[in-house]
């Protein structure tokens, strides 16, 4: 059952365990963490089906049951239930997400820092993705017109930020199995220096073009905390924002749905 459960959240099934997941999030003494489990995966599924007030109501009542100071469960549950919502173009759902955790746990600054920045980062949904005028590692400036037809997943990164290098398996395997006419990846690293991420590439292969922010993507881009996956759909507009790197493949996947085969 822990097995369906994470499976249903890596490729986006969690409406398709509506039945499974009623039944089993109710508390459990002698598996606490399986309920918890199928509570996230039933508030998530409640999304996708298209029940925000359901959602919503069950996130509320799920935060009411949370530590003050273990947020950091209800943090990555409000990330993937905005990003349902986003998917389905409820952007009002989706900030409302972020406010009522920012709320349960108002006195924690880096719950703060983390619902503010993501629901300032929701206005750039739906609009055509920031024009931005930044090099790759070669010296040649990123034409995002060249990326027309496509699904792109940004990541926003660092060789010094650890959480990104723990994400670097997953996004090489994304990049592997990617459907090359119809998805693409791009990294924006924070680094200073081009010369460091060469030094990092040969230790560490990243296959994918990267460029340098220049601190200038992240202003347009209004990234702070890294990393930060965002995906720009076939028509070059933000699809989604702060995707939880589990769910990179199944928001990818949704959106490549969208896309004619060419």
């Amino acid at each position: 059952m822990e097995w369906l459960l994470t499976t249903s959240q890596e490729y986006g099934w969690e409406a398709d365990l509506d039945a499974i997941t009623e039944v089993i999030q109710h508390p459990d003494p002698l598996n606490p963490q399986l309920s918890t489990e199928a509570r996230s995966v039933r508030i998530v599924g409640l999304a996708q089906q298209g029940k925000a007030e359901d959602a919503v109501a069950a996130f509320e009542t799920a935060l009411k049951g949370v530590r003050v100071r273990q947020p950091q469960e209800m943090t990555n549950l409000a990330q993937a239930l905005s990003l349902a919502f986003q998917l389905r173009g409820d952007l009002d759902a989706a900030r409302t997400v972020y406010e009522r955790v920012n709320e349960a746990f108002l006195l924690n600054a880096e719950v703060r820092e983390f619902a503010t920045h993501r629901i300032n980062r929701l206005a750039l949904v739906g609009k055509p993705a920031p024009a931005v005028d930044i090099t790759d590692l070669n010296g040649k400036v990123i034409d995002w017109k060249a990326y027309a037809g496509k699904v792109v997943i940004v990541d926003f990164w660092a060789t010094n930020c650890r959480p990104c290098i723990e994400e670097l398996p997953r996004l090489r395997r994304f990049y592997h199995d990617r459907d090359v006419e119809r998805v693409d990846l791009l990294g924006i690293s924070l680094d200073a220096d081009a010369a460091d991420i060469l030094q990092f590439r040969r230790q560490e292969p990243v296959a994918w073009r990267i460029a340098l922010d220049q601190k200038k993507a992240t202003e347009v881009f209004q990234v702070v905390l890294i990393p930060c996956l965002i995906a720009l759909d076939a028509d070059g507009n933000v699809a989604a924002v702060d995707i939880p790197p589990r769910r990179l493949a199944a928001t990818v996947n949704q959106l490549v749905a969208r896309v004619p085969a060419k």
